[in-house]
């Protein structure tokens, strides 16, 4: 097996774009895959009141999901 023939294609769940290279990273409010364009780290509380910053998506930021 190539090296090739183990990358598979991914899509942005926000512009629907396909992508054959590189690796999508996962929302982590909705944990779905999403491109780098998208794809924003924001600081978020941890329970007890650390800021982390995490990748979050624009649909969860723009939905107040945090």
């Amino acid at each position: 097996m190539s090296d090739d023939d183990q990358q598979s294609a991914w899509m942005c769940h926000v512009c629907d774009r396909p992508f054959l290279t590189g690796v999508g990273e996962a929302c982590s409010v909705c944990y779905k895959v999403t491109c780098p364009q998208h794809l924003k780290r924001v600081p978020v509380a941890q329970p007890s009141g650390v800021l982390v910053l995490e990748p979050v998506c624009v649909t969860c930021q723009l939905a107040g999901m945090l």
